[in-house]
């Protein structure tokens, strides 16, 4: 039988949209986790979804998803009908279902949204990836890692972990590819201009203004295609090609999978990024 740990305690009382948690091999901040996924999602008053995440398949399969089972198991909670062996996904009874996929299936990674995320060992999952699954979650993020050298950690520090995860953001989209982008007092009509090989153009078109709640279709002008669509409305950080939006002539026209009062509404932003 599982019971609450000082580390248990130690997640529970964490609070904030990314909740981090550093220990040594043999601490119990893994099973910490999972035991509190466990109890949402069996305590959730409308169904929901949470994603377990790591490295690789064989990783995940002899790491965090084996301890789920066992516990799943000791604590009586198992039910082998409602185990989805083939796609690895558990469905509670309340209709919640925690899913277990690794980093380096991509289509998972930029796939379906969820209400939770737990990232297992962290550290070896590339920025990137904690990006788009990051992006993709309504509540809350867990991420662990053993301490150096498997050495004891401390609790993290979330907000400088906050921090750096902000800075690498800011470093990543400063260095965008191999363009340059031009100051915007040399923009043509304002509107800033990212210059690239030859007559390469990329323009970056902010939207904003346009946002009503029910408008789905904005004009982009000529355009030879939609580079990066995003949005500062949640969980929208960063919209899908063909799922969220396509590209009709000069127009963006989003799918019915974007709800306009509440993604596409005024006090949102929405910056398209076009090639010209």
């Amino acid at each position: 039988m599982y019971t609450a740990t000082s580390a248990t305690k130690k997640v529970l009382r964490l609070n904030k949209r990314i909740r981090a948690i550093q220990g040594g091999t043999s601490a119990s901040k893994t099973v910490s986790i999972l035991l509190v996924l466990i109890n949402a999602a069996q305590s959730d008053k409308t169904p929901t979804l949470t994603s377990i995440v790591s490295e690789s398949f064989p990783h995940l399969r002899r790491g965090v998803m084996r301890d789920f089972l066992l516990i799943m198991q000791v604590q009586g909670y198992f039910n082998d009908s409602r185990w989805d062996k083939t796609n690895s996904i558990y469905t509670f009874a309340t209709g919640s279902q925690i899913e277990f996929f690794s980093v380096d299936q991509s289509e998972k990674v930029r796939g379906a949204r969820r209400e939770r995320l737990f990232i297992n060992e962290c550290n070896n999952v590339s920025f990137a990836a904690f990006e788009e699954l990051e992006v993709r979650t309504k509540e809350c993020v867990y991420l662990d890692w053993n301490g150096a050298d498997g050495q004891d950690g401390q609790d993290a520090d979330e907000t400088a972990l906050l921090a750096q995860i902000t800075a690498l953001r800011d470093e990543f989209e400063a260095r965008l590819g191999e363009f340059e982008v031009k100051s915007n007092a040399s923009a043509k009509n304002g509107v800033p201009v990212i210059y690239g090989p030859g007559k390469t153009k990329l323009i970056v078109l902010d939207l904003s203004a346009q946002l009503n709640g029910s408008t789905k279709t904005f004009q982009l002008g000529t355009n030879f295609g939609i580079v990066n669509v995003s949005s500062s409305s949640s969980p929208f950080g960063a919209f899908r090609p063909v799922i969220d939006y396509n590209a009709v002539g000069k127009t963006i026209v989003f799918t019915a999978s974007v709800d306009a009062p509440s993604a596409l509404v005024g006090g949102q932003s929405l910056i398209v990024t076009i090639l010209k």
